[in-house]
């Protein structure tokens, strides 16, 4: 049987997705909801505005604040 025991792998912060609450339209800072929790976000793509409810991407963690990249940015 599968064990339900969390294992002890650090996950690639790539895979973690967060939706945008709010914020982004003239900035590169917002918020996002991530892991339950809404945080300060910072657009890696500022040119490219960010619409609340939008998913993006976690790419990088700088303090409090999460580095985002919106899903259609991706190559």
């Amino acid at each position: 049987s599968k064990s339900q025991k969390e294992r002890a792998i650090a996950q690639s912060p790539a895979a973690e997705r967060a939706t945008v609450i709010g914020g982004f339209d003239q900035a590169s800072s917002g918020r996002v909801r991530w892991q339950g929790q809404s945080w300060a976000a910072t657009n890696l793509e500022p040119e490219r505005a960010l619409s609340a409810g939008e998913a993006v991407l976690v790419m990088g963690r700088d303090g409090n604040r999460l580095q985002v990249l919106g899903e259609g940015q991706l190559p």
